[in-house]
């Protein structure tokens, strides 16, 4: 339950299923010989996927769901390149139900903040300040169009919560290119971007077909 509403309810298969980001992916690493940017470069030549989090150890990957069918080959391949990538363990989990319970409650959130214009301010890497909506999850850049990506560039935003039970920026992923499934949301950020004060930038709240609460 969030927000008053019955949000979701089955077994916990079902609900990391339904309701989970996906696979968890964790790569780790020998102590000498391992090659981080080759991972990287398998996993998103392979699975369009970036890292969620990485150190000098292991490499965290979310894989969403629809990749599913891409898997068995993708990691049997991995498993065959372990010693030239200089992997010492991969395992592959489901999203646990904390992660499930926490998204549910930030796509609660998501909802009454788009409803009542919440935003909230997160600086990329590049020290450029975006204005969003509370429980964002998806953040188009704007500016960011190109031949190349002719949708631009977003991040995937990382929400914790505080010691008061509310959501605050946890981080964000590097940039990566706007699918062109991905769908905008209509927010008052959007009205904002029009009417506002021009020095402000407002992100582009996008939303994919898993992200819905059904």
């Amino acid at each position: 339950m969030a927000k008053g509403r019955v949000r979701c309810i089955g077994t916990s298969i079902r609900l990391k299923s339904k309701f989970g980001a996906g696979f968890i992916a964790n790569v780790s690493f020998t102590a000498s010989n391992y090659n981080p940017e080759a991972v990287k470069h398998f996993f998103k030549h392979n699975l369009a996927v970036v890292p969620k989090e990485e150190t000098k150890s292991h490499i965290s990957y979310v894989i969403p769901h629809d990749r599913e069918g891409f898997l068995t080959n993708f990691f049997a391949e991995l498993q065959d390149r372990q010693g030239e990538f200089g992997i010492a363990d991969i395992q592959l989990s489901l999203t646990t139900l904390e992660e499930v319970f926490l998204n549910i409650v930030k796509k609660a959130e998501l909802e009454t903040a788009v409803s009542e214009g919440r935003i909230v301010t997160l600086t990329l890497d590049s020290g450029e300040s975006l204005e969003i909506p509370l429980a964002a999850k998806y953040v188009g850049i704007p500016g960011t169009e190109s031949s190349e990506n002719p949708e631009g560039m977003m991040v995937e935003v990382q929400w914790a919560q505080d010691d008061s039970g509310s959501l605050c920026i946890a981080g964000h992923s590097p940039q990566m290119p706007v699918p062109a499934k991905a769908r905008a949301v209509p927010s008052h950020a959007s009205n904002k971007n029009v009417l506002g004060d021009p020095r402000t930038v407002y992100g582009i709240v996008y939303q994919f077909e898993t992200d819905k609460i059904s």
